[in-house]
């Protein structure tokens, strides 16, 4: 489970959608993985939930990619 709170400098998002990009599945065909077994890539958008102390660009309810 997650910890009630983020770190200071950490931004808690819930995602609402992610995907691998074209240059990402290429890479794990280049490496042999698995189709099956493809991790989610770094596309992704979501709704931030939770900012730590130190955080000034992003806030609760803010939309992000």
């Amino acid at each position: 489970s997650l910890p009630a709170n983020v770190d200071s400098h950490q931004v808690r998002v819930k995602m609402k959608a992610c995907g691998l990009s074209p240059l990402d599945l290429k890479l794990l065909v280049d490496l042999g993985i698995q189709r099956d077994l493809i991790p989610v890539g770094r596309e992704v958008a979501g709704v931030v939930l939770q900012v730590g102390s130190l955080v000034s660009s992003f806030h609760p309810d803010d939309e992000v990619v």
